[in-house]
């Protein structure tokens, strides 16, 4: 029972972070981007930020999500592994959420060169929830993308495929088989 107060009192004061990242999602420009992803995690003088409402109400729903906000705010800011540890940390049944929230950990790997583990998280995202047909194909490519980048063209053709037989009218398939087509894989 003394969880319910607490889980109260957080759920009624996460709005200020919420509508912090919500502006910062939404800016236009770099600078903007930048200043609100520091808004968001250290709060704006008046507003505790992210990290600061994540250690005063551990343990509850509004500071879980707390941290896919600090997640997403430290990738934008070039601090990887600041970006993975809160990501991390970040549970949630909202399929399409912890899709992203995945691949931006995937992001954050590929970013720090940590290619199997970017791969990795890439593929996991997609496998959230494969009945999605917007999310899985969106990170199937984008994997399928990094796979090639890395030089790994068996594992970008298998990836390919999967777009091409599980998503077929996707906007994702739609161009598919360019992407087939440059690694040697005509027709089919």
């Amino acid at each position: 029972m003394v969880k319910l107060p607490k889980e109260e009192k957080a759920n009624d004061a996460v709005f200020v972070v919420q509508k912090y990242f919500a502006e910062f999602s939404n800016a236009q420009t770099d600078s903007s981007k930048t200043t609100l992803a520091n808004v968001v995690l250290n709060g704006d003088g008046a507003n505790s930020g992210a990290l600061k409402f994540i250690s005063k109400y551990d343990g509850t729903n509004a500071a879980n999500l707390c941290n896919y906000y600090a997640g997403g705010s430290y990738l934008y800011l070039k601090q990887f592994d600041k970006a993975i540890k809160y990501l991390k940390d970040f549970s949630t049944d909202a399929t399409q959420i912890r899709s992203r929230g995945y691949g931006m950990i995937g992001d954050a790997y590929a970013e720090l060169k940590k290619n199997s583990d970017a791969l990795d998280y890439y593929k996991k995202a997609a496998a959230v929830n494969e009945k999605d047909e917007f999310t899985s194909p969106e990170f199937l490519l984008r994997a399928g993308m990094f796979a090639e980048s890395i030089g790994n063209k068996k594992e970008a053709i298998e990836l390919y495929k999967k777009i091409k037989a599980n998503y077929p009218l996707t906007d994702r398939a739609a161009n598919i088989d360019r992407y087939l087509a440059r690694l040697g894989e005509v027709g089919e």
